[in-house]
């Protein structure tokens, strides 16, 4: 509604303008220059019942950005004030989603048109907001608006943004989370504001005090006025650069030109962006309703060249309305739809010579369109046509892409064909919101709202150039770029990418011993950091809060001046300042990237990755010295460097660890588009793991001492040793220093592991392992990261200590499996004795010549022996296809066998349980064995004189077992002394203990079988299929398919699976189920589809209206349940709405998941009372995908959000009902009651059945509840599946491939199991009857339990704290590892702080 005003009804504002003006005079004026980084900032805005805001402005400018304030993304609440055609223009909206049922709140928009504010005259605006009504006044007009909602609140003042004025600050992380985040793009306005007031906490309505100013003036002179151009623009600024007035005169804002200067007059090196198939520039706000922009106009304007005839060029739009521009067969064409209306489409050809332009010249396009009309002109060339959209009084824009569209987005309208060639000056302006792809490119980073795909080159001087990225695949390889020229300040920028956690990125220091004056990035476990010297001491700085090693692009800008300086990772910036006195940074040597040589040069210690001779693997763009771009493709064609690729070989759709290329259960990792294999868990060694370890025995004797040729201090260490041993004592390694104390020692003292570690200052004894004098293969690793400490065992991590103080230890000689130190205390002046197959510090590998030299010799002595004998070759395994096969030895071929009892084979298998072997003895009384699978272990039977013994081998940790299709070495034997038969499976001893009145020496007599019984005698389990290979009976080898009697259904070979289970073979936490011929992955528990679970899942998308998807079991089968499990994934940036509810026929019962405020909630009720449970650890309404998984037993509840620590609920009473009794529907998107709700907030319960509430705005994916793929069924067009509004499918699940009918029923068997709750995922734990609001988990506490870590729950303990859910678990885990070290020590201080 709409009314114009004259001087009535405003009396009792100007009387309080006029108080305010007796009293305080008037407030002094900002003059803001409209420069591209201009504003002012005041305080916050503190919102209540009633809120004004008003100011007198004064400006000639005709679009721009006058006022910005948001509620920082909590509610999506937001004001805008903007001057859009001469007009003032606001765009806000209010409240939150707790009492909306109805439509989603929208963006209001109200524009006075009455009134231009462009003519340099002063202006008076007010903005006034009382519940439902908000009024907007400009001078003597007065516009209002009533809101059609429940709820008008506007934010947190805590939370709350501050006040802008004039534009937006461009460095995001000094505004990282905005309500409205396309309007950062909004154009900068020159505009004299004064008398600005509005209520500020606590001294309430009032003038704020200026906190902040950029680019602001002293006077209003128009340097850029001249009396024969009127146009400011033409008068100093060149190439369509834009002039703007400062203290010093005019000044040309050059972003949209594609030339730099002054006056925009030098040509910019990257002022265009080279496309070449696969890359693209562009944004999508779709899921957040607030970042929306609505304009009466959208104005496109771009130049490019091509020589390709079909591409799009540029698409925009909304859910329902779109602008589409493309090249199609060398024609121009535009495409304009409206939601209600028919595609409008304009097509231009060329005029000359070949009516195309696909000619490889330079053309321009300015596209326009309103509501009533589309103009194209092309070159010059106009053509225009009308549009109809009567339903429409705005167009909104809500995502924008140049040059293509990301592959995973399903537009339908859009040619898909990508663009291939150059563009430049591309602006793209939806009213006063202009948006400068080119520029915006280079910052597609962090928390900025546009991305980028693929590789951009920004430079089309030469079109078959290569974009400016380079791959490195070799660790050993570095590039070298001219030296840094930052004596006294400086500016370093980069992009990268990588998902290896190590590696240096970039090292610039002088090229001597010990060097004072460098600077470093590097990567350490996933972390970036920052060491920069100047001379006089060193500053270690990490620069992320999050792992960065995830194959994504991250922008790092690096700026010094003096000794201060910042650097900024996406978006996100941490200052620093150096110590000392020095302010200068003396280089003269080049910059190495990716690694440095290999030289004598002694590096200095703060750079860790240079000490662990860790090189960068990965990707790296754009490096710029002091804003200029370093060209690194061009110096890369001008070197010969091997290990360095154009382009980036990174792919996230790729996986090529699937299948698994590494042999013998090696575990692949990704490394760009190759892949590294962890041998680390084998006997063998290789790229692949296909090399079998070389033992080197060591006695002592021989002096195993390494010099170094120059000394080093270390500050991290990473030591690798595989080694096997019966004796107690000795030392593994030692390092030492000449003159010093300093030492590094590795070694065994009562079969336990041991570290020594001593500087000058302090030392250190750690212990881990027991037992590890046993004669077998064991692997130890040392990580020593400055103060953090990790000791590691046979596979797993033992130890994880944070050292109280730094050591620098000084090292000259290392010691392999050799004392450096015989002087001291026993047992580190020991030598070790034993095998030795790894022996490995900070990369140099000691064995590798000793390993040499066995082998040249082991070569000659097979030359020298050659032609001796011919030996034969022997099949050592064979394959049972099917569980009636066996192969079978006759009783005179296993008397006949020579030495005592002793039978050892491998095999692997998939069965649970089966007979492996047997003997058939020929008379009762004799001596008979049977060994069979039971349930993943093994069962060794032995008989004798009617009498059995059996024993069976150890449970496996873990959860592991033996029937996981890997190979298993089994012996069994006499013990010599005790007669006891002793079962040894891999490393693990089990004793079959005799009675005294049977022990006679053990002998094989009978028949043997392996595998099934033909006979069908005696009680054997199940037939045998898998592989069995290298037998041995006593001392003699057989083989199983030659030397056998009698076979049948067997094969030469194992014809194992072509891939096997192994971690990560199924994407995201998939089960991976190992089938007889390759792997099939469960996908129900992970809201995704797929082969190896690697696509979504069925995905819909609700926008906020009343909607909701819901499954209805008859009447006849509604289940009552004692314990119910959920899992599905949502994204969403709306903070309220239900995501899954159950109701039920009884008349309490019903369970609902829903978002309060962005927290995840269950509430539930089971007839007794209802059970209140909030995950506070993290807002999940932040627009990326989250997985969750709840599990329900009785009354208790588990929540698992992504891979974050467990909440686990248990109620104290145990008089609580525990049956969720007659279910009736499941939905999705909504609830049909609102019990969930506070009572307060709650509905009456004799609505309409078919009427829904608490609606959810997102998307929704793989829904699973109880085994019911509610999506999936919705999807398929099931019966049973029911829909209210108009939900979109955005994602179909991906079908299977197929599989053997054998294979499917192993599956089908193995998916059966049952769901179990496994309480080592809980790390929290609750005992209180609520965890929902942080006043109700006072009273929640976390109880020590025997399956969760107890080092963590007595900290917790220790200072007394309730479970604050708050606690981001995720982030601060580490440092409650590391404060458990000082806890033992001492040093609650510390931990307090932690």
């Amino acid at each position: 509604m709409r009314r114009k005003f004259d001087d009535t009804g405003q009396y009792s504002k100007w009387l309080i303008a006029l108080l305010i003006y007796l009293l305080f005079g008037v407030v002094d004026s900002i003059i803001l220059t409209g420069a591209p980084d201009s504003y002012s900032r005041y305080p916050k805005w503190a919102h209540s019942f009633e809120n004004s805001l008003s100011m007198e402005l004064k400006t000639r400018q005709s679009d721009g950005m006058l006022l910005y304030t948001d509620d920082g993304g909590t509610h999506g609440n937001f004001y805008s004030l903007t001057i859009v055609e001469g007009h003032i223009q606001l765009d806000f909206r209010l409240g939150d989603n707790s009492n909306e049922f109805g439509q989603r709140r929208p963006v209001n928009t109200i524009r006075i048109e009455e009134v231009r504010i462009d003519d340099d005259k002063w202006h008076t605006l007010t903005i006034f907001q009382s519940w439902e009504n908000v009024k907007l006044e400009l001078d003597y007009t007065l516009v209002f608006k009533i809101l059609n909602q429940r709820s008008f609140v506007f934010g947190n003042i805590l939370k709350n943004s501050d006040v802008f004025i004039g534009g937006l600050p461009p460095n995001m992380h000094m505004l990282p989370v905005m309500s409205s985040p396309l309007r950062r793009y909004t154009r900068h306005l020159a505009v004299n504001v004064r008398n600005l007031m509005y209520r500020q906490y606590p001294q309430g309505v009032t003038s704020p005090q200026l906190l902040e100013s950029v680019g602001t003036r002293t006077n209003e002179d128009d340097h850029c006025k001249s009396k024969s151009m009127s146009s400011r623009e033409q008068f100093v600024c060149l190439n369509d650069g834009e002039c703007y007035s400062a203290n010093d005169g005019p000044h040309c804002d050059c972003q949209f030109s594609d030339h730099d200067g002054r006056n925009c007059e030098i040509e910019k090196n990257d002022g265009e962006l080279t496309f070449g198939g696969d890359e693209w520039v562009g944004y999508d706000v779709s899921m957040n309703i607030s970042a929306a922009v609505r304009a009466k106009k959208e104005n496109l304007t771009l130049t490019f060249k091509t020589v390709h005839g079909t591409s799009m060029l540029f698409y925009a739009g909304d859910e329902k309305s779109y602008l589409h521009l493309m090249l199609q067969d060398g024609a121009i064409i535009a495409s304009s739809k409206f939601d209600g209306s028919d595609a409008r489409i304009i097509r231009m050809f060329n005029s000359f010579p070949s009516q195309r332009y696909d000619d490889d010249s330079w053309h321009t396009i300015v596209l326009e369109r309103s509501l009533q009309m589309m103009t194209l002109i092309v070159d010059g060339r106009r053509d225009e046509i009308r549009q109809y959209a009567p339903e429409l009084d705005w167009i909104s824009n809500s995502f924008a892409y140049l040059g293509s569209i990301p592959k995973h987005n399903p537009s339908k309208e859009v040619n898909r064909v990508s663009f291939r060639g150059c563009m430049k000056k591309v602006r793209y302006d939806v009213d006063a919101t202009r948006v400068l792809f080119v520029n915006l490119a280079d910052q597609s980073y962090g928390g900025s709202v546009v991305k980028t795909g693929g590789d951009l080159s920004y430079s089309c001087k030469n079109p078959s150039q290569r974009s400016d990225v380079l791959s490195f695949s070799d660790t050993s390889s570095y590039l070298t770029l001219p030296r840094w020229n930052s004596l006294s300040s400086g500016s370093l920028s980069f992009h990268f990418r990588t998902t290896s956690p190590d590696g240096l990125i970039l090292y610039h220091g002088v090229m001597q011993h010990n060097a004072t004056d460098y600077v470093a990035f590097e990567l350490i476990d996933s972390h970036l950091f920052l060491i920069i010297n100047l001379g006089s001491g060193v500053v270690r700085l990490q620069t992320t809060a999050m792992k960065v090693s995830d194959g994504e692009w991250h922008h790092v800008q690096l700026d010094r001046l003096s000794r201060t300086g910042s650097v900024i990772v996406d978006a996100i910036k941490i200052d620093f300042s150096t110590p000392g006195v020095s302010a200068n940074l003396i280089i003269d040597d080049p910059i190495f990237i990716g690694n440095v040589p290999n030289n004598s040069i002694v590096y200095p210690p703060s750079v860790w990755s240079i000490t662990l001779q860790k090189g960068y693997t990965g990707c790296i763009k754009n490096i710029r010295l002091n804003g200029v771009s370093a060209k690194i493709a061009q110096q890369f064609e001008s070197t010969n460097t091997t290990g360095i690729e154009l382009g980036c070989a990174l792919s996230n759709e790729l996986d090529i660890c699937e299948p698994n290329p590494c042999q013998n259960f090696g575990r692949c990792s990704r490394n760009l588009n190759s892949f590294e294999c962890d041998c680390s868990n084998t006997n063998f060694e290789g790229k692949r793991c296909e090399i079998e370890q070389t033992a080197v025995e060591v006695d002592g004797d021989e002096s195993k001492v390494h010099v170094l040729a120059h000394t080093k201090v270390s500050q991290v260490e990473h030591i690798q040793i595989r080694f096997r041993t019966s004796s107690t004592r000795g030392v593994l390694f030692d390092t030492g220093a000449n003159g010093k104390n300093d030492k590094i020692t590795v070694f065994l003292n009562d079969s336990l592991l041991n570290l020594f570690l001593q500087d000058s200052s302090s030392n250190n004894t750690f212990s881990w392992g027991k037992s590890l004098s046993d004669n077998h293969w064991h692997e130890l690793q040392v990580r020593r990261l400055g103060q953090k400490l990790l000791l590691y065992l046979d596979g797993f991590w033992s130890h994880s200590i944070y050292l109280q103080n730094p050591i620098s230890v000084e090292i000259d000689e290392v010691g392999a499996a050799y004392s450096v130190h015989p002087s001291s205390p026993p047992p580190r002046d020991e030598h070790f004795k034993g095998f030795l197959s790894k022996l490995i510090f900070n990369g140099n590998d000691y064995l590798a010549k000793t390993k040499r030299d066995s082998a040249q010799l082991s070569k000659s002595s097979s030359r020298e022996s050659k032609g001796q004998r011919n030996v034969k070759t022997r099949i050592a395994s064979i394959s049972f296809t099917n569980s009636t096969g066996y192969v079978a030895f006759s009783s005179d071929k296993i008397s006949s066998l020579a030495g005592s009892f002793r039978v050892q084979f491998k095999f692997q298998t998939l069965m649970r349980s089966a007979l492996i072997f047997f003997t058939l003895p020929k008379h009762d009384y004799d001596q008979s064995f049977r060994l069979q699978i039971m349930n993943g272990r093994l069962k060794y039977t032995y008989r004798i004189s009617g009498q059995e013994f059996h024993t069976t081998s150890p449970k496996l940790p873990y959860r592991q077992h033996l029937s996981d299709m890997r190979w298993h070495s089994v012996l069994i034997y006499q013990d010599e002394k005790t007669n006891d038969h002793v079962l040894l499976v891999d490393n693990s001893t089990t004793t079959l203990i005799i009675d005294k009145m049977k022990k006679v020496e053990s002998r094989m007599s009978g028949k043997l079988y392996f595998g099934s019984n033909p006979l069908g005698v005696s009680r054997p389990s199940n037939g045998y299929r898998g592989c069995i290979s290298t037998l041995r009976i006593n001392e003699n080898a057989l083989d199983l398919y030659e030397d056998a009697d009698s076979r049948m259904n067997v094969n030469r070979g194992c014809s194992g699976p072509i891939a096997r289970c192994v971690e990560d073979a199924c994407a995201n936490h998939g089960r991976c189920i190992q089938l007889w011929s390759s792997i099939r992955c469960d996908c129900s528990l992970t809201a995704h589809s797929g082969d190896r679970c690697q696509n979504p899942s069925t995905t819909v998308r609700f926008d906020g209206s009343p909607s909701a998807i819901f499954y209805e079991y008859a009447p006849n089968e509604r289940p009552t349940t004692s314990k119910d499990y959920f899992v599905f994934s949502f994204r969403t940036t709306q903070p309220n709405g239900v995501l899954i509810a159950i109701e039920c026929a009884a008349d309490q019962d019903y369970f609902t998941i829903f978002l309060n405020k962005g927290y995840l909630n269950a509430h539930y009720n089971l007839g007794s009372r209802d059970h209140t449970v909030s995950y506070h650890t993290r807002v999940l309404n932040d627009g990326f995908s989250h997985v969750i998984k709840i599990s329900r037993n009785e009354s208790s509840l588990t929540i698992q959000v992504d891979k974050l620590p467990a909440l686990r609920y248990r109620p104290k009473k145990a008089s609580d009902l525990v049956l969720l009794n007659m279910q009736t529907r499941i939905s999705i998107g909504a609830s049909f009651n609102t019990r969930h709700l506070e009572q307060r907030r709650r509905m009456l319960r004799h609505r309409r059945n078919t009427e829904i509430f608490d609606s959810y705005q997102g998307e929704v994916s793989g829904v699973n509840v109880n085994g019911l793929m509610i999506l999936d069924l919705y999807e398929n067009g099931s019966h049973r599946i029911h829909t209210i509004g108009a939900p979109q499918t955005t994602a179909v699940s991906e079908a299977v491939s197929n599989s053997s009918e054998e294979d499917d029923e192993l599956a089908e068997m193995m998916m059966a199991q049952s769901i179990e709750e496994n309480p080592n995922e809980a790390l929290i734990e609750s005992l209180a009857p609520s965890c929902l609001s942080l006043e109700e988990q006072q009273t929640c506490f976390i109880d020590t339990d025997d399956s969760t870590d107890s080092r963590f729950f007595f900290l917790l303990h220790l200072f007394h704290t309730p479970v604050s859910i708050y606690f981001r678990l995720a982030t601060v885990h580490l440092q409650f590892e590391e404060a458990v070290h000082k806890v033992s020590q001492g040093f609650i201080g510390s931990v307090l702080s932690v």
